[in-house]
């Protein structure tokens, strides 16, 4: 593996601890503290679009096609699917509907989201820990 790769691979973990990961949790202690607070209701919707977007973004730029195995590239390729589900979920006009009438129920279906786009997230990561670890190995 190649210094590039190495380097885009650390720059992507960074930003992702430092942001992405982060704000996972953010969102999920907003989601619980949602169910009892209507005032956080309005703002829980906006923050998981604008976190997705955030991700997207993120990973489209880190370049790591030709950095990672095709084991890692499909499971990072799950991820990306997984983040533009949950976008059009969140911007889906039934969706938006039900959350607005029927809170609850949409408020479990975003944590269940939430919950299991964290786990991939983690897999993700860890996957990418492991290849740098790897290669800064090589360069010993």
């Amino acid at each position: 593996m190649n210094n590039n790769c190495i380097e885009n691979i650390i720059n992507l973990l960074a930003s992702a601890y430092s942001i992405i990961m982060i704000e996972h949790y953010m969102i999920l202690l907003l989601i619980i503290k949602a169910r009892n607070n209507v005032n956080l209701q309005d703002q829980l919707l906006n923050l998981v679009r604008d976190h997705l977007d955030k991700e997207k973004r993120l990973i489209e730029t880190a370049r790591l096609n030709d950095c990672v195995s095709n084991d890692l590239a499909n499971t990072i390729g799950e991820f990306i699917s997984n983040i533009d589900n949950g976008l059009l979920m969140v911007s889906d006009p039934e969706f938006v509907s039900s959350y607005i009438s029927n809170f609850t129920d949409a408020l479990r279906i975003i944590a269940k989201y939430m919950v299991n786009h964290e786990e991939l997230a983690s897999r993700v990561m860890t996957e990418l820990q492991r290849v740098v670890r790897d290669g800064v190995k090589i360069l010993m």
